[in-house]
């Protein structure tokens, strides 16, 4: 979300003249997504193998409505603004290729499609390998670099292909955690080695992309989410917050893009209008201290992703498989 808030705000400035510039990861930052996405997956099939039938009413179907609910609310706030949209617009963005909201392309929509499929592939591939684990695994892994093949023929936006791999590497290390954390416990010296090793290629990893070389950043998800995990093992925090956070993860995903939108226009109008009475707000060229932006907008996303998430309760209390999807 720190990262999502610099680039909400301008990255370039950002990135000169903030030390904050280790948040700003781009689309590296949506990778312990669906690393994460692709362990819970696993632990729950192997809980229950019939849950992965299940995973159309217990995965898909929540995250798209979860998704179409924010979505409704961008265009009807963007018709409420006079924002002029075409019938295309509004279908594309209900079919994940983008968001209305002032035009702009938004961060969530292209997740919410490659999440889909994800989850279509696990459950087909769950369906013929049902209690084979390696080899659904494999089949899993085999499929997903399919289908990022075939995005990157399909010239689809690069989100759409470049952190999709640690899905299946979520599943793995899902696989083999056991003894793979009895080895980093084992032997701190050998996790922190393995966590320095990971963090350098990583570093490697994100200055080969800026530096105008695209491919370098392939392999950075992958190094990411494993130093998480060596990290992970040592190291759990238990604040009330981070707990929070991890509760309304897919919210806050979702809400963040249309707030700092908002914000963008109220920087532009109402609040542009307090520059001349408080203009150490404000940096030289007009726009508000990366500061400033940060303490408006953070709150502005927590306020709003709590919001969506008592909506989504009360809408979706109805539904005949909300208590099912509750208990899961």
């Amino acid at each position: 979300m720190l990262s999502h808030t610099l680039y909400g705000y301008d990255v370039s400035y950002a990135w000169q003249n903030y030390p904050g510039q280790i948040f700003i990861m781009d689309q590296l930052v949506v990778a312990p997504f669906l690393f994460i996405s692709g362990w819970g997956v696993f632990m729950s099939i192997r809980k229950n193998p019939d849950y992965a039938r299940a995973i159309p009413r217990k995965k898909i179907l929540p995250l798209y409505l979860r998704f179409a609910l924010v979505n409704t609310c961008c265009v009807l706030l963007a018709a409420a603004l006079k924002i002029p949209l075409t019938a295309k617009q509004i279908v594309r963005s209900y079919c994940c290729l983008g968001t209305v909201l002032f035009g702009r392309l938004g961060s969530c929509s292209w997740f919410i499609g490659v999440m889909i499929i994800l989850y279509l592939i696990v459950f087909y591939v769950y369906l013929v390998f049902r209690r084979k684990e390696i080899a659904a695994l494999t089949a899993v892994s085999v499929l997903t670099v399919l289908v990022f093949v075939l995005l990157r023929v399909m010239k689809m936006p690069s989100p759409w292909w470049d952190t999709i791999l640690v899905f299946p590497l979520g599943m793995w290390t899902a696989r083999f955690s056991v003894p793979v954390g009895k080895a980093l416990k084992k032997s701190a010296f050998f996790g922190a080695g393995s966590l320095l090793v990971l963090l350098l290629l990583l570093t490697l990893s994100e200055l080969g992309y800026h530096r105008g070389k695209p491919w370098a950043f392939l392999p950075a998800p992958a190094f990411l989410c494993c130093a998480l995990t060596v990290l992970s093992v040592y190291l759990r925090p238990k604040h009330p917050v981070f707990a929070y956070c991890g509760k309304r993860a897919l919210y806050l995903y979702l809400v963040q893009e249309p707030v700092l939108r908002i914000l963008q226009q109220l920087e532009a109008g109402p609040l542009g209008h307090l520059r001349s009475a408080l203009p150490f707000l404000f940096r030289a060229d007009g726009r508000m201290n990366l500061y400033v932006y940060a303490l408006i907008a953070i709150p502005m996303i927590f306020f709003t992703a709590e919001l969506f998430a008592r909506l989504w309760d009360a809408v979706g209390k109805g539904l005949p498989w909300k208590k099912k999807e509750n208990s899961a």
